[in-house]
């Protein structure tokens, strides 16, 4: 009788066995009956069955505003052209160009030693024809003079209260002074030099109180108002304005019309840049409007793809204006159609179509 040690041995050597002949009979199994290949779907053959790829979107009736844009320059509503009033030469200048100014303050000294002796010299005279009256006026009450040249003394004293008025006013217009609130924008004086009877010494503008000004053409003119609302684009952000004034006639030479803009208070709106003003000139309600790139265009026609159970029709459509990547359809589409939206450089009158739903369409890369 064999031990327990040797009849564990021929067991296992028996599951060897056994193993050994089930992998050989798979093998022999696999190479009789080779496992057949499924064969690749083309794109082709998906699309034959199902239809092109396409995305679709509805038209819809809204509002459309059409904008034209225009540039213009930005200027203040207050400027101050600070002038000499006197032929004076020029002793200090107090400000330098973006010194905000407040009404009265004093800008510019101008030389006064001739127009203050002189209005010294008037007071001084008033002074002395008062007194002059004043005897007169005894005189005539004691019957030492005649109503005459009692009269005659207090004309003297107003002519002489006239000159001293003048020349007072002369003096004070040394000391040139601001009549706005704002910002000085120009400099053109210097000590020590001349400064010219009505010439410009100082520029002063209120940046506070700012407007565009902008010329139309007659075609744009007619559809703007006073109240007009206008967009103006600034760095990251739209500042809106609105049309201030619209002159009734056009420049003679240009032929356009001037707009004047109101503009707010804004740091990025400096008096002398140019800006774009985009001015609303038309606002269709109502009417069908679609994203411009859905519109497809062959010569002088335009049309869209409408759906119509799983295939499409080829629509052609009457554009009118457009405006931020839309365009108004005048006719041949009406709200509630279902349009292509992606997928129609392939499609044709009549074609079978696979609308997708989860991801818009990519050329081929789609089936």
């Amino acid at each position: 009788m064999k031990s327990l040690k040797a009849r564990f041995q021929n067991r296992k050597t028996l599951a060897w066995v056994i193993i050994g002949g089930v992998a050989l009979g798979f093998l022999v199994f696999r190479v009789a009956f080779p496992p057949r290949k499924v064969p690749a779907v083309s794109i082709s053959s998906i699309r034959a069955e199902k239809g092109l790829p396409v995305t679709t979107t509805v038209a819809e009736a809204k509002s459309l505003d059409i904008r034209r844009s225009y540039y213009g320059l930005v200027r203040s509503v207050k400027i101050q052209e600070v002038t000499a009033y006197l032929r004076e030469m020029v002793e200090s200048v107090k400000v330098e160009v973006g010194d905000p100014v407040r009404a009265g303050e004093v800008l510019a000294v101008l030389s006064g030693r001739e127009q203050a002796a002189a209005a010294a010299a008037d007071r001084e005279s008033v002074a002395e024809a008062k007194r002059d009256v004043e005897r007169m006026r005894v005189l005539f009450n004691e019957g030492g003079v005649s109503r005459s040249e009692l009269d005659q003394a207090v004309v003297r004293l107003r002519a002489l209260e006239a000159e001293m008025v003048s020349s007072g006013t002369r003096s004070a217009r040394t000391m040139v002074r601001a009549k706005i609130d704002g910002v000085v924008t120009e400099r053109h004086a210097e000590a020590g030099e001349i400064a010219e009877a009505g010439r410009v010494l100082l520029v002063i503008q209120d940046t506070g109180s700012l407007e565009i000004e902008v010329l139309l053409p007659q075609a744009d003119r007619l559809y703007i108002v006073g109240g007009t609302d206008v967009e103006v684009p600034l760095e990251d952000r739209i500042v809106r304005g609105s049309v201030k004034r619209l002159d009734p006639a056009a420049d003679p030479q240009t032929g356009l019309f001037r707009a004047i803009v109101s503009m707010p208070p804004d740091r990025a709106l400096l008096p002398g840049a140019t800006v774009e003003a985009r001015i609303l000139v038309k606002r269709s309600l109502g009417g069908v409007v679609l994203p411009s790139g859905i519109v497809q265009r062959e010569g002088d026609e335009s049309f869209v793809y409408v759906v119509s159970g799983d295939v499409v029709r080829r629509r052609v459509i009457a554009l009118g204006e457009g405006a931020d990547d839309q365009v108004e359809v005048r006719s041949g589409l009406k709200p509630g159609e279902t349009v292509v939206a992606e997928g129609s450089s392939a499609l044709y009158d009549g074609a079978r179509i696979w609308i997708q739903t989860d991801e818009p369409v990519s050329g081929e890369k789609s089936p």
